[in-house]
């Protein structure tokens, strides 16, 4: 599901494996996360506890008026 990157550290984390431009108290939660990344099919499947996946629909959160 991964299509492009922002951040060239994460790049090169997902594609080398090396971690010279990931902080080092990140690193093992960046691996997680791209690893899930890479095996989800669609949003929804990102949707696990402790990973905040932001709603679209912005529905009854405590942030709904800062929704666009």
């Amino acid at each position: 599901m991964i299509g492009s990157f922002r951040h060239k550290g994460l790049e090169e984390l997902h594609l080398t494996g090396k971690t010279r431009r990931i902080g080092a108290d990140y690193v093992r939660k960046c691996v997680r996360i791209l690893q899930l990344l890479e095996v989800a099919a669609q949003p929804e499947d990102m949707n696990i506890a402790g990973f905040s996946l932001a709603s679209t629909a912005c529905e009854a959160t405590r942030n709904a008026g800062r929704c666009a």
